[in-house]
């Protein structure tokens, strides 16, 4: 996977080191896996983080993907972020305040802004087989998919080449990926044999948020 984004965007090793495309291949599984309940995700779970006032990376007890986090005195959710974005955010003048975003990565959360309360963070994560790519490793879900994590390591990749059309163009086939295969994985759950004297589930797009995050309704 790493050599196919580097023949893509032409580049190699001496440009971006293998640890590097690592992270943006990462990134991109990350991405997939929080986008929605996969049928090949594995038990969810919580785990409370206290915050420090001024502390903005906590780590986690477990290396399971985060799905959401919830400010529970304020009742509010935090919003992903890609780690470029929270190196730009941390460059910023905003100190301390009520954290907006955050960034997960190998078992370290970093919030941002800076807290200035001690409130809980409720952190919502889904138990996923792990993905690493090493040159023999490949994403668990069905390999129709995989481009889409490759899709996301070039936006990346051409972001930090400062090409904003090339990384926005790529960021767009990683959405489209993500609605086609979201698509695709609900078909497979819809596929079930109607059983006689039960009634077949109603399935009707108001019961289907994902497909509004996706941007198809």
């Amino acid at each position: 996977m790493r050599d196919y984004a580097r023949k893509i965007i032409r580049i190699d090793e001496s440009d971006v080191t293998d640890p590097e495309m690592d992270e943006f291949l990462n990134e991109g599984y990350d991405r997939v896996v929080m986008h929605t309940d996969w049928p090949w995700l594995k038990a969810a779970g919580t785990e409370d983080i206290v915050m420090v006032s001024g502390q903005t990376q906590y780590p986690t007890t477990t290396p399971e993907a985060i799905t959401t986090i919830v400010n529970k005195e304020q009742r509010y959710q935090l919003r992903s972020i890609s780690k470029n974005q929270l190196d730009r955010y941390l460059g910023s003048t905003i100190t301390t305040t009520q954290p907006t975003s955050y960034y997960w990565l190998d078992g370290l959360l970093s919030i941002f802004p800076s807290p200035s309360s001690t409130d809980t963070l409720e952190v919502h994560y889904v138990s996923v087989p792990l993905f690493g790519p090493l040159d023999t490793d490949e994403p668990v879900f069905n390999s129709l998919f995989h481009r889409i994590i490759v899709d996301w390591s070039l936006h990346r990749l051409w972001e930090m080449e400062e090409d904003f059309d090339k990384s926005t163009e790529y960021r767009a086939r990683f959405e489209e990926g993500m609605a086609r295969m979201t698509i695709w994985y609900n078909d497979l759950n819809m596929d079930t044999p109607n059983i006689f004297g039960v009634s077949p589930t109603f399935h009707h797009p108001s019961n289907m948020p994902f497909l509004s995050d996706a941007g198809i309704l």
